[in-house]
Protein backbone atom coordinates (compact mmCIF):
# COMPACT_ATOMS: atom_id res chain seq x y z
CA UNK A 1 0.00 0.00 0.00
CA UNK A 2 1.31 3.41 -0.88
CA UNK A 3 2.64 5.89 1.69
CA UNK A 4 1.21 9.08 1.69
CA UNK A 5 3.75 11.79 1.78
CA UNK A 6 2.89 15.63 2.18
CA UNK A 7 5.86 18.36 0.98
CA UNK A 8 5.14 22.20 2.67
CA UNK A 9 7.04 23.08 -0.43
CA UNK A 10 7.13 22.12 -4.04
CA UNK A 11 10.51 19.79 -4.29
CA UNK A 12 12.96 19.69 -6.70
CA UNK A 13 12.25 17.22 -10.47
CA UNK A 14 15.37 14.91 -8.57
CA UNK A 15 13.74 14.65 -5.95
CA UNK A 16 10.26 13.86 -7.77
CA UNK A 17 11.91 11.37 -9.72
CA UNK A 18 13.61 9.81 -7.12
CA UNK A 19 10.72 8.99 -4.98
CA UNK A 20 8.89 7.79 -8.08
CA UNK A 21 10.96 4.53 -7.70
CA UNK A 22 8.97 3.95 -4.26
CA UNK A 23 5.50 3.14 -3.87
CA UNK A 24 4.26 6.72 -2.62
CA UNK A 25 1.67 9.20 -3.32
CA UNK A 26 3.28 12.75 -3.02
CA UNK A 27 1.14 16.02 -2.44
CA UNK A 28 2.85 19.59 -2.91
CA UNK A 29 0.60 21.79 -0.99
CA UNK A 30 1.54 24.63 -2.99
CA UNK A 31 0.10 23.25 -6.37
CA UNK A 32 -2.77 21.96 -4.52
CA UNK A 33 -5.92 24.28 -3.61
CA UNK A 34 -7.66 24.44 -0.23
CA UNK A 35 -9.37 21.81 -0.19
CA UNK A 36 -7.18 19.03 -2.22
CA UNK A 37 -4.65 20.54 1.06
CA UNK A 38 -7.60 19.37 3.12
CA UNK A 39 -7.97 16.35 1.63
CA UNK A 40 -4.04 15.91 1.71
CA UNK A 41 -3.14 16.58 5.17
CA UNK A 42 -5.73 13.88 6.49
CA UNK A 43 -4.42 11.22 4.41
CA UNK A 44 -0.50 12.63 5.52
CA UNK A 45 1.74 9.88 6.86
CA UNK A 46 5.02 11.79 6.60
CA UNK A 47 5.29 15.32 6.56
CA UNK A 48 8.31 17.10 4.48
CA UNK A 49 7.84 20.31 5.76
CA UNK A 50 9.49 23.89 6.52
CA UNK A 51 7.23 24.96 9.05
CA UNK A 52 7.64 28.10 9.93
CA UNK A 53 5.19 31.24 8.83
CA UNK A 54 3.92 29.74 5.78
CA UNK A 55 2.89 26.43 7.01
CA UNK A 56 1.79 26.81 10.91
CA UNK A 57 2.15 23.07 12.12
CA UNK A 58 0.41 23.61 15.30
CA UNK A 59 -2.63 24.79 14.06
CA UNK A 60 -2.29 21.45 10.99
CA UNK A 61 -1.32 18.98 13.16
CA UNK A 62 -4.52 17.80 14.48
CA UNK A 63 -6.24 17.71 10.80
CA UNK A 64 -3.14 14.78 10.10
CA UNK A 65 -4.57 11.77 12.14
CA UNK A 66 -2.42 9.26 10.32
CA UNK A 67 0.39 11.17 10.75
CA UNK A 68 3.91 9.30 11.58
CA UNK A 69 7.00 11.19 10.29
CA UNK A 70 7.93 14.77 10.15
CA UNK A 71 10.87 15.71 8.29
CA UNK A 72 12.09 19.38 8.25
CA UNK A 73 13.83 21.44 5.66
CA UNK A 74 15.75 23.20 8.17
CA UNK A 75 18.90 21.91 9.82
CA UNK A 76 17.25 22.04 13.68
CA UNK A 77 13.74 21.46 14.98
CA UNK A 78 14.03 23.70 17.95
CA UNK A 79 11.48 25.94 16.39
CA UNK A 80 8.64 22.86 16.27
CA UNK A 81 5.68 23.06 18.36
CA UNK A 82 6.38 20.07 20.45
CA UNK A 83 3.57 20.66 22.87
CA UNK A 84 1.49 20.23 20.15
CA UNK A 85 2.83 17.29 18.47
CA UNK A 86 1.63 14.05 19.60
CA UNK A 87 4.72 11.88 21.27
CA UNK A 88 4.19 8.83 18.71
CA UNK A 89 5.47 10.86 16.11
CA UNK A 90 9.05 10.93 14.64
CA UNK A 91 10.85 13.90 14.05
CA UNK A 92 13.72 14.55 11.78
CA UNK A 93 16.07 17.71 10.92
CA UNK A 94 18.25 17.96 8.44
CA UNK A 95 21.68 18.65 10.35
CA UNK A 96 24.53 19.47 8.95
CA UNK A 97 22.60 20.64 5.49
CA UNK A 98 24.35 23.89 5.81
CA UNK A 99 27.37 23.31 7.45
CA UNK A 100 29.79 23.89 4.47
CA UNK A 101 28.20 27.21 3.48
CA UNK A 102 28.08 28.62 6.86
CA UNK A 103 31.82 27.45 7.49
CA UNK A 104 32.54 29.24 4.18
CA UNK A 105 30.73 32.53 5.46
CA UNK A 106 32.50 31.96 9.07
CA UNK A 107 35.92 32.11 7.28
CA UNK A 108 34.92 35.19 4.94
CA UNK A 109 33.94 36.84 8.23
CA UNK A 110 37.85 35.72 10.33
CA UNK A 111 39.48 37.21 6.83
CA UNK A 112 37.53 40.02 6.60
CA UNK A 113 37.91 41.15 10.10
CA UNK A 114 42.04 39.96 9.82
CA UNK A 115 42.36 42.35 6.85
CA UNK A 116 40.26 45.20 8.76
CA UNK A 117 42.70 44.71 11.51
CA UNK A 118 45.83 44.51 9.35
CA UNK A 119 44.64 47.71 7.65
CA UNK A 120 43.94 49.81 11.34
CA UNK A 121 47.33 48.73 12.35
CA UNK A 122 49.17 50.19 9.11
CA UNK A 123 47.04 53.23 9.63
CA UNK A 124 48.57 53.28 13.10
CA UNK A 125 51.60 52.98 12.31
CA UNK A 126 52.19 50.04 15.00
CA UNK A 127 54.46 46.91 13.41
CA UNK A 128 53.35 44.03 13.02
CA UNK A 129 54.82 41.10 15.71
Amino acid sequence: MAITIVSTVELPEKAREMLRNYDVNLYELPKLGKEEQSSALSSAEILMCWCGREFDLASNIKSMPRLRVIQTFSAGVDHLPFTAIPSNIEIYGNAGAYSVPVAEHAWAMILTLEGIAQARTKCQGVPRQ
